[in-house]
C-alpha cells in the first residue's frame, strides 16, 4: 500500500474561509466539490515548506501561520495517508487560481455548516470548522 503524507491549510481572511472547487482528484468522485487548499508532500520535504509550496501555487496568498490542528488519516483507496492540517490568516483575499482548481469562494463559517458548497469530506471539514471556532471563543 502507498503511504502519502498530506497537507491541508484552512485559509482565513476576517472571518471568512477560502474553498476551492476542485478540477481533477486520483478520486473520482471528488471533481467539481469544494475544498481547503493542500496537497502532497514530497519527499524530503517538511510539512509547513509544503505547505507554503502548495498554498502559494494553488492560491498566490501570503498569510500569516496561527496554528498546527491535529492531524487525521483520510480514507483513499490503496493509499496510507496521513494528513498534517494548519489554520493561516491570509493577508489578503486575492486568490490566483491554479489549474487544478476552477473557481473559489470566501465563505463564512454559517454559510459552509448550512451547506452553501459541496464539501470533499464535508464531516472532518466541518470538524475543523468548529474546532476553529471552539477555540477562537477561548
Amino acid at each position: 500500500m502507498e503511504k502519502r503524507l498530506i497537507v491541508k491549510a484552512f485559509i482565513r481572511y476576517k472571518d471568512k474561509y477560502l474553498v476551492l472547487k476542485k478540477k481533477k482528484d486520483i478520486i473520482s468522485e471528488h471533481e467539481g466539490l469544494w475544498e481547503d487548499s493542500g496537497g502532497k508532500i514530497d519527499p524530503y520535504e517538511d510539512p509547513i515548506s509544503a505547505l507554503d509550496r502548495e498554498v502559494k501555487k494553488e492560491t498566490g496568498l501570503d498569510y500569516t501561520f496561527v496554528k498546527e490542528l491535529p492531524e487525521w488519516k483520510p480514507q483513499i483507496p490503496g493509499v496510507d495517508a496521513l494528513c498534517k492540517v494548519y489554520l493561516l490568516e491570509a493577508d489578503s483575499d486575492k486568490v490566483v487560481l491554479s489549474d487544478e482548481h476552477t473557481e473559489f469562494k470566501w465563505l463564512s463559517a454559517k454559510e459552509l455548516q448550512k451547506g452553501k458548497v459541496d464539501l470533499i469530506y464535508k464531516e472532518k471539514f466541518l470538524w475543523y470548522l468548529n474546532l476553529i471556532l471552539k477555540e477562537d471563543k477561548k
